[in-house]
């Protein structure tokens, strides 16, 4: 199946509803796009590793809200928290 889009003057497209429901892209959606071998472009969602079934979890957010995540000095390795003994 085929589909025609128009490029407007400021680089925009609008992706057919149709594949925008077949691969669940919604408002917001980051896409990225790549050339390959052939000079074609693939299309795919982004992916992000902070989605939960709760929901979007913002890293960034949670680390500038929460003093005790902005601690610049914490001494523990990449295995975890540990406790101080």
């Amino acid at each position: 199946m085929q589909y025609v889009a128009k490029i407007t003057k400021r680089g925009q497209i609008t992706i057919p509803a149709e594949i925008r429901k077949s691969r669940n892209w919604s408002e917001g959606s980051r896409l990225v796009f790549s050339v390959n071998s052939d000079n074609n472009i693939e299309i795919h969602k982004e992916v992000n590793l902070y989605d939960t079934d709760w929901g979007n979890y913002d890293f960034k957010k949670a680390v500038a809200q929460d003093p005790e995540l902005q601690m610049g000095d914490y001494n523990q390795g990449r295995e975890g928290w540990q406790d101080n003994e």
